[in-house]
């Protein structure tokens, strides 16, 4: 519980260090934490809420660990946050409500899991993504509506997935849509 003792904290960086398990409590004052970045641990769930009162939470990287689920109201309260990096960890699915309160998200980096599938409602909430990592998963469904609300979308990276076409309409409402990668499908 060391950063409840340092209210004033805008940034927090443990890396690489091992650590398995975050209190529900661990994040009890952390009004003007504004990036979270527990990269490269081994962390394999998250408490629901755990970062509730970090209000101005704009960036949180959960990188290179262990974690295979992820609940719904784990990003509850989290309407600043702009980006998610959960890059490299054991997701095979994620809930339909997995990203509910996160309708400020620009960015969302899921690449190197196990996914094999993006439903329709999962994405729905991003109204302001405009950038999505999707690359080297198993991706071998991506439902027709998936990016249907992303009317900012202008980068989505799906190399490295097994995707052996994309839907009909997959991005007609992706009228920025810059950059699409889909190689090595």
């Amino acid at each position: 519980h060391i950063i409840n003792y340092f209210e004033n904290i805008e940034s927090v960086f443990i890396s690489k260090a091992r650590v398995q398990r975050i209190t529900f409590d661990a994040f009890q004052r952390c009004d003007n934490i504004q990036e979270v970045v527990l990269m490269s641990n081994e962390i394999t769930s998250l408490h629901n809420g755990i970062f509730r009162n970090c209000r101005n939470l704009r960036m949180l990287d959960l990188r290179s660990n262990w974690i295979g689920a992820i609940h719904s109201d784990l990003f509850n309260g989290l309407s600043s946050l702009d980006t998610v990096r959960l890059t490299s960890n054991w997701f095979t699915t994620l809930p339909d409500d997995a990203f509910e309160h996160l309708s400020s998200l620009g960015t969302l980096e899921i690449s190197v899991n196990n996914l094999q599938l993006i439903s329709q409602h999962l994405l729905a909430p991003l109204v302001n993504l405009h950038t999505i990592y999707l690359n080297v998963n198993q991706l071998n469904e991506i439902h027709a509506d998936a990016f249907a609300y992303q009317r900012n979308l202008s980068y989505v990276n799906l190399n490295g997935n097994s995707l052996s076409s994309l839907p009909k309409g997959l991005f007609q409402n992706n009228l920025n849509l810059r950059t699409l990668i889909a190689s090595n499908n």
